[in-house]
């Protein structure tokens, strides 16, 4: 049930009024959105022209080859409504640091550190893959009460 509720919501965004001719909002959508969010907008309106644009998270199988080292979205994508992929690149970055350093000051070639961090790098992944799926599980949950309850009562219970 909480799948279908999600898929309708972004359904929503596929129907034909919703997009003008180059997948941006139309008039029309902008005026949908601000209607449903109205009690949340408390007489603010939205306003601006978004693109709708369907989102491909990827994965490479390894964070590093030869001696090129992957981080952030050249490695991995994660969803962009869970926010982490900043988060994502600096830790990968900083597990880079830790390891190239040390690694090389103990006569490692930079291939070999590499492959240290490839370990590392899958480690942190799965962990954030875990969350991901965590987070967009409470996005649809989230979903399927919007749709249930309604904008007005939604919002009116999520209120502080």
């Amino acid at each position: 049930a909480i799948v279908t509720y999600s898929l309708r919501l972004k359904r929503m965004f596929e129907d034909a009024f919703m997009l003008d001719g180059e997948g941006y909002i139309s008039a029309q959508g902008l005026q949908t959105i601000n209607e449903i969010f109205a009690p949340g907008l408390k007489g603010r309106k939205l306003f601006g022209r978004s693109k709708w644009r369907r989102f491909r998270a990827t994965q490479c199988r390894h964070a590093s080859f030869g001696n090129v080292a992957l981080v952030g979205d050249s490695y991995a994508t994660l969803h962009y409504e869970t926010g982490w992929g900043t988060s994502a690149a600096l830790q990968e970055s900083r597990i880079l640091g830790q390891i190239l350093g040390p690694a090389l000051d103990q006569g490692k070639s930079i291939e070999q550190a590499l492959k240290i961090f490839d370990r590392k790098s899958l480690e942190v992944s799965r962990g954030l893959v875990t969350a991901t799926a965590r987070t967009l599980r409470e996005i649809d949950t989230q979903a399927a009460k919007f749709y249930q309850l309604g904008a007005a009562k939604f919002l009116a219970q999520s209120a502080p």
